[in-house]
C-alpha cells in the first residue's frame, strides 16, 4: 500500500519504521518544521535515511500542504503524534482516507501529553488507539 506518514518525534519514527518493515511504500513524510536551535526530528532523520522525501509546512491547513499530499497520490494517510492541526480537507485526500495512531487508550489521555500522564499517574495499563481522525482533538468517532 502507498502511504504518507504525518507525524513527529520518536513515536512517529516508530510508526514509520513499522510500515517500512511491513513492506508498505512510504511515499512521503510530513513533519513540523524544527524550531530554531532545536534538534532534528527523529522521524525526519529516519525518513531521510531511507530516502523518503520529507515535507515540512508551518501549517497543515495550507494549500501547499494539501497540494503536496495530493501530489503523492497515496492510498492511506497515517498520523502518528501530530501536534499540528490536520483539517478534514487534508485527512480526506488519500484514496482510503487517514488513520491515526494515538499513544494512549482514548478517551482517557488526549493531546500532547498522552504518553506522560499514564506514567505520572502510575497507571498499570496503557496502550494504543487507532482511529479515523476528525477535526476534534483525539476524538474517536
Amino acid at each position: 500500500m502507498r502511504i504518507a506518514i504525518i507525524g513527529q518525534q520518536e513515536f512517529g519514527k516508530a510508526v514509520f519504521e513499522a510500515f517500512v518493515a511491513r513492506g508498505d511504500e512510504v511515499a512521503g513524510v510530513f513533519c513540523a518544521p524544527e524550531k530554531e536551535g532545536a534538534k532534528v526530528d527523529p522521524l525526519k532523520t529516519a525518513a531521510a535515511a531511507k530516502g523518503v522525501g520529507v515535507l515540512q509546512f508551518a501549517s497543515l491547513r495550507s494549500s501547499e500542504a494539501h497540494d503536496a499530499l495530493k501530489g503523492l497520490a497515496v492510498d492511506l494517510g497515517v498520523m502518528a503524534y501530530v501536534l499540528q492541526f490536520a483539517p478534514d480537507s487534508l485527512t480526506h485526500l488519500p484514496r482510503r482516507g487517514t488513520i491515526q495512531y494515538h499513544p494512549s487508550l482514548l478517551p482517557r489521555y488526549r493531546g500532547p501529553s498522552s504518553i506522560n500522564w499514564p506514567i505520572i499517574r502510575g497507571d498499570t495499563r496503557t496502550g494504543l488507539t487507532i482511529f479515523r481522525p476528525n477535526e476534534g482533538l483525539d476524538e474517536v468517532r
